[in-house]
């Protein structure tokens, strides 16, 4: 049991970092084109079953389960990102979220 317990954490762990990656790669896409780049992606209700709680501020990402916790940096964005579909964009340089 402790070695199932053991793989959950690792996997549950593994899907919060991965997405705090994945929402990481979006904005330095986002941050690297020209202006008038406008891209709709989904982020998931929950992580392989797994519930977690999603913030975006003060130049970071970060990604916060049960027994997980990830965070990135990125550059500055004006908006806030949430579970289903979200809307990046830049204008006039800047970048934003929903």
């Amino acid at each position: 049991i402790n070695q199932l317990n053991d793989f959950m954490i690792k996997k549950e762990g593994e899907a919060v970092k991965d997405l705090a990656l994945t929402l990481q790669k979006e904005v330095l896409i986002a941050a690297t084109v020209e202006d008038g780049y406008v891209r709709t992606f989904e982020i998931p209700e929950t992580l392989e079953r797994f519930n977690y709680s999603l913030t975006v501020q003060n130049s970071t990402i970060t990604v916060q389960s049960k027994n997980s916790l990830y965070i990135v940096s990125i550059p500055r964005v004006i908006g806030d990102a949430s579970k289903g579909t979200n809307t990046i964009n830049k204008t006039g340089g800047v970048i934003y979220i929903n």
